[in-house]
This record gives structure tokens, sequence and C-alpha cells, in this order.
């Protein structure tokens, strides 16, 4: 599945700003009516984008009924501009733009004001949590349990840095107890669940996330040969702590089988991973 955009931007001038929330549009149009590939809207952040910006971006979204994705305070500096040159929080500054609601994806959300978090749970505005690329940039930890407490709804994701999601929810399960100092916080259904259903949600995606009657078939079938017996007590906590991509060994997609006995089927993976290298010096070249 996929669920894709271009982060638009006004750093290089209006002309490339326009063409980035036109390759959105395209994007968009493109998917209408597949089954696992969608596109939404994208721009960067309140610092690189105007507020007319802005809202010319919620306003194209909403007119192809899709999400709205942005990165929202990875670290202090977007909330210390914004009240340097709006005397208000970042999503203070969102919320009398009109545009905090509930298709509003923002990823991140790590250096938050007690207002911004108000707005986030009263707007219904949904929220990607990335512990480990906030690691990696030094932004900090999100206050994600209190957001959860709050009842924002909250996926998993990794902003393209660790891409083993298991490697994720591990960070997701440890960082908030150092933080919190409380072993109690965080524990390893909630993170599972932000990994599966609450990925989903946000991403708005409809009956994906679960194993149910209805809901769409996407699992994995995952090697517990763990040196500890796997009971339905302590299922989940084996697969948040002890588990990796290393241990996947087939995956259905939509009730079709994607991988099998860890090879990917219906794809080249060597010609695939070529292209992108091509691609990626290509770009680098520029």
């Amino acid at each position: 599945r996929g669920v894709l955009s271009f982060e638009a931007t006004e750093r290089a001038g209006p002309e490339i700003a326009a063409a980035g929330l036109r390759e959105n549009l395209d994007l968009i149009a493109a998917c209408r009516g597949g089954d696992l590939v969608s596109g939404l809207m994208c721009y960067h952040a309140t610092f690189t984008c105007s507020g007319e910006f802005i809202r010319r971006a919620f306003e194209l979204a909403a007119g192809q009924g899709v999400l709205t994705h942005a990165h929202a305070n990875e670290g202090t500096y977007e909330g210390l501009w914004c009240k340097q040159r709006f005397g208000k929080s970042t999503f203070e500054y969102y919320d009398d733009l009109g545009v905090a609601s509930p298709s509003f994806l923002a990823s991140q959300c790590v250096q938050l004001t007690d207002r911004d978090r108000a707005i986030i749970a009263e707007r219904g505005i949904r929220v990607s949590h990335m512990p480990l690329s906030n690691c990696e940039v030094g932004g900090g930890i999100a206050p994600v349990p209190e957001l959860i407490e709050a009842g924002v709804p909250v996926g998993l994701g990794s902003d393209g840095y660790i891409n083993d999601f298991y490697e994720v929810m591990r960070a997701a399960f440890l960082l908030h107890k150092a933080r919190r100092l409380d072993p109690g916080v965080m524990p390893a259904a909630t993170v599972l669940g932000l990994a599966t259903e609450g990925g989903a949600g946000v991403l708005g995606l409809d009956r994906v996330g679960r194993l149910d009657v209805g809901w769409s078939a996407d699992l994995q079938l995952v090697d517990s040969d763990l040196a500890t017996p796997v009971t339905a007590h302590n299922l989940v906590e084996q697969l948040v702590l002890w588990r990796n991509h290393s241990n996947v060994s087939d995956v259905m997609v939509a009730g079709r089988w994607r991988v099998r006995n860890r090879e990917l089927l219906g794809a080249d993976i060597d010609q695939m991973r070529a292209r992108v290298h091509e691609q990626a010096n290509r770009l680098w070249h520029r």
C-alpha cells in the first residue's frame, strides 16, 4: 500500500511552489480509483510556506477529498519562528488560518506548547509519530502519550530514517518510558496499535489495520521461534521487543500474497534498486 505526496514549498520561488501543488494534484488524479496506491496534498512547513500558500494547499486538497500533510514542530525552530513572526505558537497560527481540522495530517509534533496540544485535540488533527527520526535530527521526544490520552488520532511513522517498523515500534515503546520515568507508559499493545490500525486511520484508509470480519486481509507471517514460549498474554510484547523485518517470511496485502518465503512476488528487486540509484545520482548531480 502507499499514500504518496510531493512536498511543495515556496523556498525556491513561486513557480516551483505552484508546480509542487500541481504535482500533488496530478498524482491524486492518476491514483483515483486505485486499490492500493493513492495521493494526498503536501507542503513543507510554516517557515517555508506563506499563509496564503498553506490555505491554497488545503483548499485544493478539500476539492479532491484528500488529506493535507505537513511537518510540524519537528524541533524547537518552527515554534520559536512562529512566535517571533506572528506572536503565537505554530498551531495557534494554523488555527487562525482556519486549517486546523481532521483534514490535517501533521508529522512529528515534537516541541508543542500546552495550547498546541489542546488545539490538536480540539480540532481533531491527525498526528504521525516518528520517534527515531526525531532522535536523528535532535528534535526531542514527542508528547505522544499525552496526545493519545487527549484522544488525538496517532499513527507511527519513520520519515524515511529507519524503515524497519519493528525498530520504530521498539523506539516508541522505550523512549516514552524514559521521558515520563514510567515503565507503564506506552505498553506494547498501544504501540502495535499505532503501527497498524492507528497508522491506517490517520492516513484515511478504511477498514485497514485489523484482522477482523469485513476488514482488508493485510497480514504478516512472523517467525515465532523465540527462547520464551509465545502465549496469548505475551504475544504482543514478543512481537514488539524481539522481532524485526528479518523475521517476516510472508506478507499479504488486500487478500493477495505479495511476499512468499521472503521473496517479493511480481517485481524485480535488483532492477528496482538499480533504478532508484540511477535517479538518486541524477538528482544529486543536478
